[in-house]
């Protein structure tokens, strides 16, 4: 019997659309890796095997939503080569893409997809549709967004952020997959200064998403009885303190204070033990 807070699901014989689905995705992945081939084996790595990954969706849709967490955080940003692979192709929507098409092929046998009654999903869909307001408004007064702008301001990218959103109200309601989920968060964000660790202080989104990845850590750990998850989530705060003392980033404390307050009431209503 598969335990109701299990993360993944178990598929014995996939059908034609997960096939399809599967296929799909390594040829999204073929075509990156022609793009990406030219900037080194280093860069191919780092962006194919977490949009190879993406294949497992429709069986484990926070893995899906894990590998976009990673290419958003685990990578650079300002990194002159990563912005050139960006311009050539548009990696964030196409990873948004695929993880909401393995989404979708997961409902078509778990029901509804929705939980439109959830007050949180109510505000963020009135929260996005304001937002559409605005852009078409800056669209009708000659403000034109271009295809290099997926990496920085195109609105594609709110998009993106409602979509996620609305996976992750309806996916991380247990234990286990919050935990995998935030695990993966907390290592993309060390693994991307780690590797710029000369450009840390510049980086405004790492400090602003560590602040916020902290007490989530320190709350893991708190609430943890095994050892194996209490060392590496006691790793996992001494690693976000150090990053965030590296950053310098004023906004990041803001962002600390607002995710204290938001754990330290999750921490009085979930149960004693992770």
């Amino acid at each position: 019997m598969i335990s109701k807070s299990q993360w993944y699901k178990n598929i014995t014989h996939p059908s034609a659309i997960e096939i399809g689905f599967a296929i799909a995705v390594f040829a999204i992945v073929a075509y990156a890796a022609q793009v990406i081939l030219p900037f080194g084996f280093g860069w191919l790595a780092a962006i194919c095997i977490p949009l190879a990954t993406m294949a497992l969706t429709p069986a484990a849709p926070v893995i899906g939503m894990g590998a976009f967490v990673f290419l958003s955080h685990g990578l650079p940003r300002y990194n002159a080569e990563f912005a050139q692979i960006q311009e050539l192709m548009p990696l964030f929507p196409i990873a948004t893409i695929v993880v909401f098409a393995g989404w979708i092929v997961r409902g078509r046998k778990d029901g509804p997809l929705f939980r439109w009654g959830n007050p949180g999903v109510v505000a963020c869909t009135l929260f996005a549709g304001w937002l559409l307001i605005c852009f078409w408004v800056g669209y009708v007064n000659n403000y034109q967004w271009t295809f290099s702008e997926f990496s920085r301001h195109h609105p594609f990218n709110h998009l993106s952020g409602y979509v996620f959103f609305l996976m992750a109200v309806q996916l991380l309601g247990d234990r286990d997959s919050t935990c995998l989920f935030a695990a993966i968060f907390i290592c993309s964000l060390l693994l991307g200064a780690l590797a710029n660790p000369g450009e840390i202080y510049l980086n405004g989104d790492l400090g602003a998403m560590a602040s916020i990845a902290l007490p989530v850590a320190a709350l893991l750990f708190i609430t943890s009885t095994r050892r194996p998850a209490q060392i590496f989530w006691s790793a996992a705060v001494a690693g976000l303190i150090i990053l965030l003392l590296f950053t310098r980033n004023r906004a990041g404390l803001v962002g600390m204070g607002v995710a204290t307050v938001s754990v330290s009431y999750t921490h009085l209503t979930l149960p004693t033990t992770l």
